[in-house]
């Protein structure tokens, strides 16, 4: 179960006023490109200024959107020139990138969050350019919560996120594993796989990222709490599922386990005692002395 705030939490960012996007030749398709593949359909603006020869440079700076102010926060560059062994001019992670370089065609390598942009620039004689791309890039927070419970005092969570569309579909992106950590991702879809421990409990939803719009997505587990009583100083106990696999560990530190429902039994050597976890409820397991 997931619930999707986009009205009510989403919002721009970055905010300008727009400036409207122009393609040029200058930034196009190279046949040498050094094992890279340039990234297709990225927008872009571009302006050139006439200097003096040997004067020549490039700056690059980057939007969320076609409409959005420029990015303020770093961003990584990455210069390399064609046709020279890829040599690299340049390279940093700030807003804005400026950098001298001959004339001649040139790879920029561009680094925001978990987008990643390949794109080819010409820097002709006697100019200088600057360079604005447009990232589509949006940011999701994601959090998940047990149905009627409250977490468990210690419990930790994961979100595994996958592309759900585009070249990178079905490929892992991240593993966040702080609450409602900011991710940077290009606007698409993403499957979201969340799982609660320490347990079994396991969730996953699939949410839209928009580009320059942050939103937060919540995701519900149908589980159930398990608190534990163990004998005093007792070991290890282990807890099995109605199949026989292990799915966790009790011990003195360990004493409250997020379950999905069903029958499972807790085991240390000879001893043993079944129990039934319920969605939404808590439940007390007393393991024999």
């Amino acid at each position: 179960m997931a619930k999707l705030c986009g009205a009510a939490f989403g919002l721009c960012l970055l905010l300008a006023a727009p400036v409207s996007a122009a393609v040029d030749a200058r930034i196009a398709i190279h046949p040498d490109l050094s094992g890279l593949e340039l990234t297709k359909g990225v927008a872009h603006e571009v302006s050139a200024m006439a200097v003096p020869a040997g004067d020549e440079a490039m700056m690059l700076q980057a939007r969320l959107t076609s409409g959005g102010g420029l990015i303020n926060l770093p961003i990584r560059w990455k210069l390399s020139r064609l046709g020279f062994g890829g040599d690299v001019v340049a390279k940093g992670e700030s807003a804005a990138f400026a950098a001298p370089a001959r004339p001649g065609h040139y790879v920029v390598e561009i680094e925001y969050g978990f987008a990643h942009i390949v794109q080819e620039i010409e820097l002709p004689q006697a100019e200088q350019l600057t360079v604005t791309f447009i990232l589509e890039v949006g940011g999701l927070r994601v959090l998940s919560k047990i149905d009627a419970l409250a977490l468990p005092y210690g419990s930790a969570m994961t979100h595994a996120v996958y592309a759900a569309s585009g070249h990178s579909r079905g490929r892992l992106l991240t593993r966040a594993t702080l609450p409602g950590e900011l991710l940077r991702l290009p606007a698409g879809f993403y499957r979201i796989e969340s799982t609660l421990g320490p347990g079994n409990a396991s969730a996953e939803t699939e949410v839209e990222v928009k580009a320059g719009v942050l939103s937060t997505v919540e995701i519900g587990h149908k589980a159930g709490v398990a608190q534990f009583t163990t004998p005093a100083a007792d070991t290890a106990w282990t807890v099995r599922d109605y199949t026989g696999r292990a799915v966790a560990t009790v011990t003195e530190a360990i004493s409250e386990l997020i379950l999905q429902p069903g029958t499972y039994r807790v085991e240390q050597g000879v001893r043993s005692t079944a129990f039934t976890v319920e969605p939404g409820q808590s439940v007390g397991v007393v393991l024999p002395e």
